[in-house]
């Protein structure tokens, strides 16, 4: 999360979102597909969609 995200925009702007797992899933295409983020591998995807499904949801404590 911190070299992909943090390359274009502020990490509290990552962090104060809470978004479900499918949403962050429909932002990080978005990104990818609209805003030039590098498509991560496969693997690496699926675990930071993993951290920001888990740590920065909708149920997260703040």
């Amino acid at each position: 999360m911190f070299y992909l995200c943090q390359a274009c925009h502020s990490l509290k702007t990552v962090l104060q979102q809470r978004l479900s797992r499918e949403v962050w899933d429909e932002t990080l295409v978005w990104m990818i597909e609209e805003q030039g983020m590098p498509a991560p591998e496969p693997a690496d995807y699926a675990r930071l969609l993993d951290y920001l499904g888990t740590y920065l949801s909708p149920e997260t404590p703040r």
